[in-house]
């Protein structure tokens, strides 16, 4: 499964973006405050549809703006599956696959998997390990 094409719009610090993506590894670079975060925060929103980081909907919406969409495009093999999401400030989200509504986030599991690893799980690594009592 891989991930063809993202818009972002009106998404967290994005207006408007769309992104193209090849096959393989993706590297995301840029200054602090740019988006990057934001940009695979719609990616996983759309695997799940929740933030990774337990945002609310209305922090996710750029500000000015009373909704934003995320749509991608997945690749998974032969067949090409589009994703999309309506995140309504103050209402109630919408989801499609493939231009299908979805009623329950559930069903958006197993379409697109995504794994988030950040700084809080280092502690798995580099944490020190338990003390055997008191």
């Amino acid at each position: 499964m891989t991930v063809q094409r993202l818009w972002l719009t009106d998404f967290r610090n994005h207006k408007a973006l769309e992104v193209s993506l090849d096959p393989g590894v993706t590297v995301v670079v840029g200054a602090n405050g740019d988006g990057k975060t934001n940009l695979l925060e719609g990616l996983a929103w759309l695997a799940r549809g929740a933030s990774f980081r337990g945002a609310s909907t209305e922090a996710m919406v750029r500000k000015g703006a009373d909704r934003a969409a995320i749509r991608a495009e997945v690749v998974d093999g032969d067949r090409v599956v589009l994703l999309e999401a309506e995140l309504v400030a103050s209402g109630r989200n919408r989801i499609q696959i493939n231009k299908n509504r979805v009623q329950r986030r559930r069903d958006l599991l197993g379409h697109f998997r995504t794994t988030v690893f950040g700084p809080d799980d280092l502690i798995l690594v580099k944490g020190a390990p338990p003390s055997d009592g008191p």
